[in-house]
């Protein structure tokens, strides 16, 4: 909010510039608006010395309509109305029992026209004769408290014969700078939200991997949040602040609790009246199932059928005639076409040869390119394939999802979670969020009884349950607007996603610089002994193969001495 001090009295040298002033300001304003708005009048329904203006504004503004209260009338009520303009007339504080009372009387003013967390314009009339400069310092610094940062004053005096036009500078809100009459609105009201000048985003965060938390090496708080908004704090040339708390802490829990500006938290939005305004992150509460990943073993079906049906009857009828042909026939042609022989014979002999070391070699090739494929994937990839699976579902609240009322399968193969009772979380399937699935599949499977990482898991990207969550912005602060626009900017500009994919690997494992479950190069690089199963299997093929060819050639030797 601007404020302007302006001392003038009906009649008096300055009463006509000061008219003149909120006409031009009102205008001004008035035409930059496209919907219909109100100008609020504060405390002018007693007689004071700015007691003309009222009247004075609505015979000049007579398309513009005006509300007036009055906070030192009991039972003050004024209907939710869109008053981007609001004039206070402080003319004394005599009323008041103490100091605290302008405090309140500011908060009250704020209230009562909706201006919380709202950068309106905001016009402070202020009689110097019976202000003293205590007050008027208390004044200014409740605003300041408040979060009134569009706020312009205007100081009456009789020892003045023109207006005193003044507004708080960037860095200091409670000390005020000179603007004369003929200033634009520019100039009266600068667009502070834009350029903060270092005045500082307060922000408290908890341990919630990957959004925030703190780096054990630097002791700094990193996450996808805190990226996010130091980038928005970059765009507003200010900074953000944050501070690591144990637990999530109450806030806002007063109206004079500054402490904080905003926090991380996450809180499901259930509609409640909240003593804090909402700002909504990108990412939201979306629920997801998580399967645990099991194979099976096709190894035997790759060593039999790497070739077609019709390729291999090509090679069984080629290895027959082949055979036939050894026994039954090469003796009989050499014998009785001995110059002939060597022509039949040599061309065979090299087809046979060529043709066994075609076969094996691609045989070979093939069979070592499949070997990495040998476990094939039989867990559900789907939540249709996952309804008609016999995994069964892990959830605390079978009747809190939609998802599992609206599919009685899937419903009857749920079990209510007992947290008393130990699972094997090897054999079922569980409800995760599915943006931190990585980072919370470990705690979820260490409360069943044994932590599995999130290898051993494979996510359903279909959510089952959606729900909207929100995180705590003070509620005097009018940075709130400013700050989610520029979330749903970047937003839609993709800078989420891509903070997102900087601190997870896109396909769902987590980033080897930033996430748990991490290995070295060296621990990754050591080959295992399931990793030589298939060596094991192909390597029975191979020897039975070879005691098959032993017993053959014998036979074949026989036969040949017997005929």
């Amino acid at each position: 909010m601007d404020s302007s001090l302006i001392y003038t009295q009906e009649g008096s040298a300055t009463s006509g510039l000061l008219i003149s002033f909120l006409v031009r300001i009102i205008n001004e304003l008035h035409c930059d608006r496209c919907s219909q708005s109100t100008v609020g009048f504060v405390n002018f329904n007693t007689p004071h010395s700015f007691s003309y203006i009222p009247s004075q504004l609505m015979q000049q503004l007579s398309t513009v309509t005006f509300a007036s209260i009055d906070l030192r009338q009991d039972g003050c009520q004024l209907q939710s109305l869109n008053t981007p303009i609001v004039i206070h007339a402080v003319t004394s504080f005599q009323w008041m029992k103490n100091k605290l009372y302008i405090l309140k009387d500011v908060l009250d003013t704020l209230q009562h026209f909706g201006l919380y967390g709202k950068s309106k314009k905001l016009i402070v009339l202020i009689d110097m004769n019976r202000v003293t400069m205590a007050e008027l310092k208390v004044l200014k610094e409740s605003y300041q408290h408040a979060g009134a940062i569009d706020i312009l004053y205007v100081l009456e005096h009789s020892n003045f014969n023109q207006l005193n036009i003044m507004i708080p500078t960037r860095h200091n809100r409670t000390t005020l700078v000179h603007r004369s009459a003929e200033s634009s609105i520019e100039q009266l009201f600068p667009d502070r939200l834009s350029n903060q000048s270092g005045q500082p985003y307060k922000v408290a965060c908890i341990e919630n991997r990957p959004l925030t938390y703190r780096d054990a090496s630097s002791g700094r708080i990193i996450g996808i949040d805190v990226d996010f908004i130091d980038i928005i704090a970059k765009h507003q040339r200010t900074v953000a602040q944050f501070k690591h708390t144990a637990d999530p802490i109450k806030q806002f829990k007063s109206w004079y609790d500054v402490e904080f500006d905003m926090a991380t938290y996450r809180v499901p939005d259930g509609g409640l009246a909240y003593p804090f305004a909402p700002l909504y992150f990108p990412n939201q509460f979306r629920w997801c199932l998580a399967v645990p990943k099991t194979y099976d073993r096709v190894i035997h079906d790759q060593v039999i059928w790497p070739y077609q049906p019709p390729l291999w009857a090509m090679i069984l009828s080629l290895a027959a005639f082949l055979i036939v042909y050894r026994l039954f026939l090469r003796q009989p042609i050499q014998h009785q076409y001995p110059d002939v022989f060597p022509a039949i014979d040599t061309p065979l002999q090299l087809l046979r040869m060529l043709l066994l070391f075609l076969m094996t070699e691609y045989y070979t090739a093939k069979l070592t390119a499949i070997l990495g494929l040998s476990e094939v994937p039989i867990y559900p990839r789907t939540l249709a394939e996952f309804s008609s699976s016999p995994i069964p579902l892990l959830a605390s609240h079978r009747s809190g999802y939609q998802y599992l009322i609206d599919n009685p399968q899937v419903h009857a193969k749920t079990i209510e979670w007992n947290f008393s009772a130990q699972y094997d979380p090897t054999g079922m399937a569980l409800l995760q969020l599915c943006d931190l699935f990585p980072f919370t599949i470990g705690d979820t499977t260490q409360i069943m009884g044994k932590r599995l990482s999130h290898h051993h898991y494979h996510l359903i990207d279909e959510p089952i349950s959606t729900s909207i969550c929100i995180s705590p912005f003070r509620k005097t602060s009018p940075r709130l607007v400013r700050f989610q626009q520029y979330v749903t900017r970047l937003n839609e500009a993709g800078i989420w996603d891509q903070l997102v994919s900087k601190w997870m690997l896109k396909d769902g494992r987590v980033s080897v610089a930033h996430g748990a479950d991490k290995r070295t190069s060296f621990r990754s690089s050591i080959l295992e002994l399931f990793h030589f199963v298939p060596v094991y299997v192909i390597g029975g093929y191979l020897y039975t193969s070879a005691l098959i060819i032993f017993i053959l050639e014998h036979l074949v030797y026989r036969l040949q001495q017997r005929f």
